[in-house]
């Protein structure tokens, strides 16, 4: 457990329920979690 804390660190916001709702379904429908979306975002931010 210390091991994953030194390698990972947590983010959270708080948006809207109705748009996170939005956000979830179209996220089962790509098939992907939170987590892979926010991986492939960050990256296509830090790519640039």
């Amino acid at each position: 457990m210390k091991q994953r804390r030194k390698a990972t660190k947590a983010f959270y916001v708080e948006i809207e329920s109705a748009k996170m709702e939005k956000f979830e379904s179209k996220l089962a429908d790509d098939k992907k979690t939170k987590k892979e979306w926010l991986n492939e975002r960050i990256d296509e931010e830090l790519g640039k």
